[in-house]
Parts: C-alpha cells; structure tokens; sequence
C-alpha cells in the first residue's frame, strides 16, 4: 500500500504535448525591480528613464545599464494614464482594400516600426461616404482614441479641424484641395499635363479622362485639378475631350467602361481614377477587340507595382505612395507646440513613367 501511495504522489515529466501547450512563464521586470538593482529609489529610476535633468550623468548611466540587464520594458499603458496619451495614430480612409490604400499605408507603417515603435495604427473605413468619415473625425477626438490621424478619405469640416487644432491633435491629410490644413499631396495639375500631352503629342484626336462621380458634399475623390488640366490643354489644341465617371476605383470599374470607350471610338484614354482602373480599361478593351496602343492608347495614374507586370505594360504618372505615406507620419510627430497653428503642406513631384500602353 505504501508503494502505491507514493508512486501515485510522484511528480512524472510533462509529455511532449503537454511542453508544447504549456504558456511559457514571462517574468514582468518593473521600476522597484531596477531600483533594487540599481541601488536607488523608483522614483530616481523613473525620472533616469525620462531623462530629467535633476538625475546626474553617473546615476542615470547605472540605472539604464540595470535596466538592460534585466530586460525592463515600459509600461505603457500606465504612461499613457498619466499623460493622457494612447500611443495610437488613427487613419482613416475610404476604404483599405485598394492598391492606392495599400502601398501609402505600407510607408505609413514602415515609418512607424522604425521610428516610433511604441506606436500602434488604427484603421478605420469610412466606407466611401463623406459623411462617415466626418463622424469616425468627431469620435476619434471626443472619445480620446488616438495621438494623431491621417486621413485618405474626404478632409474634416472647418469646425472639426478647428476642434483638432484646440486640442493639438495632428490631422494630416491626403488631399492638395485642404486649405489652412496640414496636407501630404502630390501636383496633381503636373501629373494631369504630363500624361495629357503624351497623348496628344503621340496623335489622338478623341482622348477622353476616367475621373469619379461627384460626391454628397460636391467634390471628387480624385482631385478636379486633373480634369481642369485636360479640358484646359485639350482645348488649346483644338481637341475635343470626353469624359466618362465612376463611383469605384476598381478593376471591375474599368472594364465596365470598355463598351462605351469602344462605342465612342476613343483614341486615348487618360485614366486620373488610377491605374488599377486603367489596367481594367485595356483588359476590357482588348476583349473586344481594341489594340492597345495601336487602336486605344492608356495612361494611368499612380505607378502601381502592378502597372509593370500587365501586358502591355501601363504607361502612368507616378506617385512616390511610401515616401508619401512615411512623410505623413513625420507631420504628425514633428507637429510645433505653439499656440499659434501653421498649417504644413507637403507636395510630391509627379513622374511620367513610358512604357507600352501609350
């Protein structure tokens, strides 16, 4: 009986399965642990760690090489209780599932992983409508959800950025029509003229431009300075110029276009919706028939990573979309601390890139 009772009380090693599915023990390294370490009081460690100037050189280096040693990582959310802070960048955008959305935020993140790591990004969609986005504006504020927001969807009503600015609340946006705010943008009336000249330098006599349908608030998601560019230069050569909209900027928007491109006898195709609709214009196109550039030629806007891999490659008006988006991050982390606000605006030189569709 004894031989039983003790084998049934002898600790056996975890099985395989077991070691796996159990939670690997973290030890949580704080200020009173560094300050043991270190020899100091946790309120010294605490003003070490921020750099005040109260601590002297000697006592700062020997709490920061305690806190390697030990792996100390700061608590943020108790940080951020104190300041009031939420170490989040808000973006709000028309939607994230486009290659445009895709290829900003990629620059939007690399700069934050880089730079401020402590940082975490928030997304949300204002699902293509203005009026969604100026609420997701007002909750992100009153409710205290982020440090800063960037938006890629319609810009904040004068009374909510005038709200932002009260509160010094960064508010970068992608839009070069946002007067008196802090704007990342690229020269959409350069880009307009590089691509409308290309087309009417090579021959066409009907070219026409793919911009998008008006919105509730009367302004267009891709910026009217690249229609007003074509009309203008299109005219001064005594050419007449269509237009075609659309509410998506999708593949699927474009090649719904195709027929009555076709049907219209278009020679040229500026596409300011971007290139993604471009790409869905020549597929379009081609499946009824249409050479490309021979029979229609196509310029796109944005210079897509894709734009280079469809046959025939697109000619488009590049955008440096990451370097665009890192910028807007720099914006919000170098916003000034004065009273008085001075809107900064950032605009990008456009680039046309040759290739064959054009």
């Amino acid at each position: 009986m004894a031989s039983a009772a003790s084998s049934s009380t002898r600790k056996t090693t975890p099985s395989r399965t077991e070691r796996e599915t159990t939670p690997a023990t973290i030890p949580i390294i704080t200020l009173h642990d560094v300050a043991r370490a270190a020899g100091v009081s946790h309120t010294t460690v605490s003003w070490a760690l921020r750099g005040d100037p109260r601590i002297k050189p000697s006592t700062r280096e020997k709490v920061l090489a305690a806190a390697q040693a030990l792996g100390y990582v700061p608590n943020e959310v108790a940080r951020c209780l104190v300041k009031g802070c939420t170490n989040t960048i808000a973006i709000v955008s028309h939607t994230f599932s486009s290659a445009f959305e895709s290829e900003t935020l990629r620059g939007i993140e690399l700069e934050v992983s880089e730079s401020h790591p402590c940082f975490t990004l928030a997304q949300y969609s204002a699902s293509g409508s203005a009026e969604r986005a100026q609420t997701l504006y007002e909750q992100l504020l009153r409710g205290n959800k982020a440090d800063a927001v960037i938006s890629l969807a319609d810009p904040p009503s004068p009374a909510i950025h005038a709200a932002y600015v009260k509160a010094k609340k960064p508010l970068v946006v992608f839009d070069e029509d946002a007067i008196g705010m802090d704007m990342i943008h690229g020269d959409s009336a350069l880009g307009a003229k590089l691509a409308t000249e290309l087309l009417l330098d090579r021959g066409c006599r009907r070219p026409g431009i793919i911009s998008s349908q008006t919105q509730e608030n009367g302004r267009l998601k891709c910026n009217p300075g690249r229609v007003s560019t074509f009309f203008k230069l299109c005219a001064e050569r005594g050419v007449a110029a269509q237009q075609r909209s659309i509410h998506e900027f999708r593949f699927e928007s474009g090649q719904a276009l195709a027929a009555s491109i076709v049907a219209e006898a278009w020679d040229g195709v500026f596409c300011a919706a971007g290139d993604m609709v471009a790409i869905g214009i020549m597929a379009g196109c081609r499946a009824l028939g249409v050479r490309i550039p021979e029979d229609l030629r196509v310029v796109g806007y944005d210079d897509l990573l894709v734009s280079s891999m469809v046959q025939p490659a697109l000619t488009t008006i590049a955008q440096p979309l990451e370097t665009m988006g890192r910028e807007a991050v720099r914006l919000c982390f170098n916003a000034p601390a004065e009273e008085r606000y001075t809107p900064v605006s950032r605009c990008f030189t456009p680039r046309l890139v040759q290739r064959d569709s054009a």
